[in-house]
């Protein structure tokens, strides 16, 4: 079973798995702004899908604006995910961060 391939990552469901995943363990294991984060690694994975399919200018203006499109994919699924746990009494895993505060996994971006 393959988690992730070229293929995957370049649809929008892909990139967005993986702004996602990659943004909240970055910023839960470092204790980084997600809001910011998450606009690198969006570009980051753009730029590696182009890198990989087409290496065109049409391809490279394309990804620049999907890059904003899994952005906001991937933030807008953050905070669905976030309200729905925070409705919920059930427990997960959670590390304080520098202010004292308990993060996990699902911490809203803004």
């Amino acid at each position: 079973m393959e988690y992730f391939t070229w293929q995957y990552l370049a649809t929008v469901a892909g990139a967005t798995a993986a702004v996602l995943i990659i943004t909240n363990a970055i910023a839960m294991a470092f204790d980084f702004r997600a809001k910011w984060l998450a606009l690198a690694v969006a570009f980051v994975v753009q730029l590696a899908v182009w890198l990989v399919t087409s290496r065109t200018a049409e391809g490279a203006g394309l990804a620049l604006i999907n890059t904003f499109v899994i952005y906001l994919a991937a933030g807008g699924a953050n905070q669905i995910v976030y309200s729905q746990r925070a409705k919920s009494d059930r427990l997960e895993f959670a590390m304080p961060d520098k202010e004292g505060n308990w993060r996990t996994f699902w911490t809203p971006w803004w």
